[in-house]
């Protein structure tokens, strides 16, 4: 959605203000409401993405707990509390650190990928020349 409001700029500048073909109430109606829809989305994104990483750092830690609960006595007596705990809450976090940046990463890339297109679509000779 973040790509789509350069192109709209365009026709409300070049169509809708200047030359006058077009009419400008319904093009800034979908300048925002495309801004709209693309602030929905991105709380939408970083809310499930929270919502993932978290449930599965719970899962992990249950899992972890669960694992060292099935210790015997004497496994449990050569590890350490702090250690355990430590190296636990580390790799957790950087599990649910890495988990929370995949949603970034897909809409970063949907992203690139809509700027290619409308950069081409726009100015084809302009978008060889910023390629190069």
């Amino acid at each position: 959605m973040l790509g789509l409001p350069p192109l709209i700029q365009k026709i409300i500048l070049d169509d809708a203000v200047l030359a006058r073909r077009r009419p400008l109430l319904p093009w800034l109606a979908a300048l925002l409401a495309v801004g709209i829809v693309g602030a929905v989305l991105h709380y939408q994104r970083r809310y499930l993405a929270s919502r993932t990483s978290l449930e599965l750092m719970h899962r992990l830690r249950v899992a972890i707990q669960r694992h060292l609960h099935t210790l015997d006595v004497a496994s449990q007596e050569q590890l350490s509390t702090g250690d355990v705990m430590a190296r636990a809450t580390g790799d957790v976090t950087l599990v649910q650190q890495f988990v929370f940046q995949i949603p970034l990463m897909v809409s970063n890339a949907t992203l690139l990928i809509t700027a290619i297109v409308v950069m081409l679509y726009l100015s084809p000779l302009l978008s060889l020349v910023i390629a190069l």
